[in-house]
């Protein structure tokens, strides 16, 4: 390795024999290097890669699709197969099409076949496979299944004692490579080798340096393969003609054909709702080969955006990785100015009060604090009228203008409940803006109530509703919101929602809650489905992004970061060209990058709240529950931009001097 390189380049390694004919010379000492070599299952690689406790190497062709903004692929390195591949093998009591509705048995060791499964028995026979998790022994179904899904060593030690009369034959074998071969005229690509594109940019010469050892290792066991074979023998107890048989059905490389084959596959992926969008595949810079798909740099994309082209989700999710920060928020604050000429000189602020009149929930979204269940009788509530008024008369108090009322899913609730809300605030404070519920709460108000989410939001509307909150949104892509709020509304009902409430006359925001576990070409797909909406409707009024604050929730992530949240303010403004203001978010992010967002495309300092229970929930020692009025003055102020107060609509209500002393108009 170069000199000044901190630690040996982690290096993984398959576990199955597959990837010998790759790995040998490393393993044999054949090929000398200073990598330090780790060895495990498809799913214990992917993870290793995930968690950065790994550099480069092998992972699931799909799982790298689903992953690929933070990787970048080697190239000419797979474990591909063009004719039936012997270790890939769905053993069945029925027929194939039989299948349907019976319960098949897998190990878990494998990303991309289960995935291969699914599209095989969908596309070509018309059934979603009931696949579930189970121990499975060697030449044995497991009791209470009609099916198991096999793959590496065990496959074909499996497939050997079945050809030998040495455990019973199924009455089925199927060859999932031989399947979608013979269903698509296409190769299949099973595993890709990839490096950690942090790793790459930090550290471009070891990563060339370790590619030509892998480069090296497998010219090494092509030469070789008596050698291989040995190996292979030693770690499977298979016959060498097995083994030979076996990786003759093998292909190492990743040549056109190949390519089209995985592209293929990950079509068929995104219709079945496992990938959020095509991947654009990034090889890394090891040969001499051009490091980037897309034509043109990051200033060329950048033009583009400042010349009024709309960016595509492949060009956003390249500025994010490789624009310069400073670069991208200057292009994004000259398109903010463009777009909103007066923030030059101001920025607006609107004084609201958020109200959780209910923190009773049924959705037990993983990464909420705020929710109790139905029944907790001592820390579950629901806010009276007359708290509720108090709250709005505080708010009145001070100059406020816009109420935002939000909360659980309780089940209690139905339509009944929030038209009395509605009616009862608007009667008594009709100067107020009620800007309130979430498209899932709407959502559940519809369900509870048996009725449309037209009739719904029709009936809030004639109560006195004049907007909705852009909140539940999270991650707008099914993959994310399965994991982490199966039970909330899908992206497409939380868009019928939204679309819903256009079509009745009713303005709503959107948000972007990110750091869920979600890619950053999955942000890119969120961002672009709020532009689609709002190119029908127009509807939008102001997008919103903020960070998950994982703490005392269900889900441990790591921290973002100051400059990832400028970031993405920057990128959502370049990204969606017809939604007319971004806010800075301080609840999250707090108050000092909420300063600094004006500068990177936010034009807005958004609602001062005056209390915030649900982010703050998480007990997070960096999250701000609300802000004063005046202090929201003072921020702006110390940007060098006026303080100016606007109502719900960005009208303005009142301009104060930059001194924040004196109100001017």
């Amino acid at each position: 390795m170069r000199p000044g390189s901190f630690s040996r380049p982690r290096l993984g390694g398959i576990r199955f024999v597959n990837s010998l004919p790759v790995d040998a010379g490393i393993l044999t000492g054949a090929v000398p290097s200073a990598v330090e070599l780790v060895q495990g299952t498809p799913v214990e690689l992917n993870e290793k890669i995930a968690a950065g406790r790994l550099d480069l190497g092998p992972v699931s062709a799909l799982w790298y699709a689903q992953h690929h903004s933070d990787l970048l692929l080697l190239p000419d390195l797979s474990v591909s197969s063009r004719s039936p591949v012997q270790s890939v093998l769905l053993f069945s009591r029925v027929p194939f099409r039989q299948l349907k509705g019976k319960s098949i048995a897998f190990a878990g060791k494998g990303w991309t076949t289960p995935a291969l499964l699914e599209i095989l028995s969908h596309e070509r026979h018309g059934f979603l496979p009931r696949i579930s998790v189970a121990s499975i022994r060697v030449g044995q179904i497991p009791p209470d299944f009609d099916a198991a899904l096999v793959i590496g060593d065990e496959a074909l030690e499996w497939d050997h004692r079945i050809r030998n009369g040495l455990v019973p034959s199924p009455s089925y074998r199927f060859d999932l490579a031989e399947e979608w071969r013979g269903w698509t005229g296409k190769p299949f690509v099973f595993a890709v080798w990839v490096v950690r594109r942090s790793f790459y940019e930090e550290r471009p010469e070891d990563v060339c340096e370790v590619y030509e050892v892998i480069a090296q290792s497998k010219e090494w066991g092509e030469a070789h393969l008596p050698e291989v074979l040995r190996l292979a023998e030693e770690k499977t107890e298979l016959p060498a003609a097995v083994l030979r048989h076996y990786f003759e059905t093998l292909d190492y490389g990743l040549d056109d054909e190949l390519l089209e084959g995985l592209k293929l596959f990950w079509k068929y992926a995104v219709a079945m709702g496992r990938l959020a969008a095509l991947p654009l595949p990034e090889f890394a810079a090891v040969t001499g080969e051009p490091e980037r798909v897309i034509e043109g740099g990051v200033a060329s994309i950048l033009k583009k955006a400042l010349d009024g082209g709309r960016l595509s989700l492949e060009e956003g999710t390249r500025l994010y990785h490789e624009a310069d920060l400073h670069d991208l928020g200057a292009a994004a604050n000259a398109l903010n100015l463009r777009y909103n000429p007066e923030s030059a000189r101001r920025a607006t602020f609107v004084v609201d009060r958020n109200i959780n009149y209910t923190n009773t929930c049924i959705t037990l979204c993983k990464f909420c604090a705020f929710y109790r269940l139905p029944g907790d009788k001592s820390e579950g509530y629901l806010r009276t009228h007359e708290e509720i008024f108090q709250k709005i008369e505080e708010l009145i108090a001070i100059g406020g203008t816009q109420v935002l009322m939000q909360g659980g899913h309780n089940p209690e609730l139905g339509i009944d409940y929030y038209e009395k809300l509605v009616r009862a605030v608007h009667s008594r404070f009709p100067q107020v803006h009620i800007h309130s519920f979430s498209a899932s709460e709407v959502w559940h108000i519809a369900k509870t109530s048996k009725l449309s989410v037209q009739e719904v939001l029709l009936r809030l509307k004639a109560a006195g509703l004049n907007s909705l909150p852009g909140g539940g949104a999270e991650i707008l892509v099914d993959r994310v919101r399965k994991l982490v709020s199966p039970l909330k509304t899908t992206a497409a009902e939380y868009f019928a929602v939204h679309r819903a409430a256009h079509e009745a006359g009713l303005k709503s925001t959107s948000t972007m809650v990110y750091g869920l576990g979600e890619t950053i070409e999955e942000r890119m797909v969120h961002l672009d489905l709020y532009r689609k909406l709002q190119d029908e409707t127009g509807g939008f009024r102001a997008f919103i992004p903020w960070s998950f604050e994982s703490e005392s929730t269900e889900m441990p992530l790591p921290r973002r970061t100051g400059s990832e949240y400028l970031r993405m303010v920057a990128l959502s403004r370049l990204m969606l060209d017809n939604i007319p203001h971004v806010q800075a978010g301080w609840v999250t992010e707090g108050p000092k990058l909420s300063q600094l967002a004006l500068l990177y495309g936010a034009d807005d300092f958004g609602g001062i709240l005056m209390e915030e229970n649900v982010v703050s929930a998480t007990g997070s020692d960096r999250l701000y529950s609300g802000v004063t009025k005046e202090e929201a003055i003072r921020l702006i102020a110390e940007t060098g931009k006026t303080p100016t107060q606007r109502n719900t609509n960005y009208e303005i209500v009142r301009v104060f001097s930059p001194q924040a002393e004196q109100v001017l108009a």
